[in-house]
């Protein structure tokens, strides 16, 4: 997590906050993997994991899982198994972490 958040870091010299943030979840999706789905793909996965019970209470972490799980399975043939299972883990824990504080 601690290269994660160096890696973020590199954002911070850009003069307009708009751009720094597009630049930061950018590269945050692209580490996470989520630059393979289209929009249509996560609303799908996202019906098949029923998260719209959640969205007006926190959300238990074994039904994030469990919709992470949806999400990477759906890209699963066009990246390697342990490259998808890295990005999910990481994505988890990043989601942890950044709520957390």
């Amino acid at each position: 997590m601690n290269t994660l958040q160096t890696e973020l870091e590199q954002f911070n010299s850009i003069k307009y906050a708009n751009h720094r943030v597009s630049f930061k979840l950018r590269h945050l999706q692209k580490r996470f993997l989520l630059d393979q789905l289209s929009l249509s793909d996560i609303q799908e996965c996202c019906g098949r994991a029923d998260v719209s019970c959640c969205l007006k209470e926190v959300v238990p972490v074994a039904q994030l899982d469990k919709v992470l799980a949806t999400v990477y399975a759906s890209i699963e043939s066009a990246v390697p198994h342990d490259k998808l299972m890295d990005a999910q883990a990481m994505a988890l824990n990043w989601m942890l972490m950044a709520y957390r504080e």
